[in-house]
């Protein structure tokens, strides 16, 4: 049953962080005091908005990657253990996105031959409606990279 709620959790509510949660209570369960624990996820997953936009972004993730799959990864991207290796332009320009401010830089990933899709579209409901808005600033921050004369981040 905690195994069917957690995917629940997942596919129809969105919620990132139940998995963990779900962990908890499977813990407290063996120890024979997660009854009520249980009834209250029931009733919460029953009551939460519902989105199925990660597990479709999903889907159109494995989807592309089945098609583009063999592109190079980006050279700032690329690991750079050797000096030949730095030589080559592997790792150069790479911002560490855990050191800003915020815990997120506006950078590509995506191969410079993919055409970088938009997989996540966010449901105003939710958990997704609270963070949709700074996700579509942060989108825009990273098409901004793209406009010709906008100076790179990296220098």
């Amino acid at each position: 049953m905690i195994r069917k709620m957690q995917a629940d959790g997942r596919h129809r509510v969105g919620i990132p962080y139940l998995n963990q949660e779900m962990s908890n209570i499977l813990a407290a369960v063996e120890q024979e005091t997660g009854d009520l624990a249980l009834a209250q996820t029931v009733v919460y997953l029953a009551l939460a908005p519902k989105s199925n936009a990660v597990y479709t972004a999903f889907d159109r993730a494995l989807e592309v990657s089945g098609k583009t799959g063999t592109a190079p990864v980006p050279p700032q991207l690329r690991n750079a253990p050797t000096a030949l290796l730095k030589g080559l332009g592997y790792g150069r320009g790479y911002r560490y996105p855990h050191d800003a401010p915020e815990g997120w830089l506006p950078a590509h990933y995506f191969p410079e031959t993919i055409t970088a899709p938009v997989f996540y579209h966010p449901t105003p409901r939710g958990w997704e409606g609270q963070r949709r808005e700074m996700l579509t600033k942060r989108r825009q921050m990273v098409t901004k990279l793209e406009e010709p004369g906008t100076p790179d981040p990296k220098s």
